[in-house]
């Protein structure tokens, strides 16, 4: 039984990686994607709404029954204090949550500037005008995709 090697990356490759994904770059569809957005937006602020409803209820029947045993303002003292610590604990969590987000899009920014770089070297490997051409076209994508961004 032979095992296949895998091939390794070549200098090729790399610029033919960086070449696509500048090429999916140019190729998105952003109107496509803000609608999607748009539309997660508008659902998860009608899930929001309802969720606040249904932990208000909670809270106010819960409220009534720890006032019929300790009274009015132990039962505020009691549900203040649980609503306190549910808030530290979100903070907590959408800390976390942020910290991770910025360390994934390091990465991506890291991943983008890599590809200009192989896009470019691959340039340099190019004849003159013909490689002119690409930069102007690679330039014109770069343009359009940072305003684009910018948009968002």
């Amino acid at each position: 039984m032979t095992t296949a090697k895998a091939k390794p990356r070549t200098a090729d490759s790399s610029s033919r990686e960086a070449l696509e994904r500048i090429a999916d770059l140019a190729t998105t569809d952003y109107p496509l994607l803000i609608r999607r957005r748009l539309r997660r937006i508008a659902f998860q602020a009608t899930a929001v709404v309802f969720a606040l409803i249904a932990v208000f209820s909670a809270c106010a029947a819960g409220g009534i029954v720890i006032a019929e045993r300790y009274g009015a303002v132990t039962a505020l003292l009691i549900i203040a204090g649980a609503a306190l610590l549910v808030c530290l604990a979100i903070l907590l969590a959408l800390s976390v949550v942020d910290r991770s987000a910025r360390q994934r899009e390091a990465l991506l920014m890291q991943n983008r500037r890599m590809a200009v770089v192989g896009a470019l070297s691959l340039l340099a490997a190019q004849r003159p005008r013909r490689s002119m051409a690409l930069l102007a076209v690679l330039g014109a994508i770069l343009a359009v995709h940072k305003l684009l961004r910018r948009r968002d």
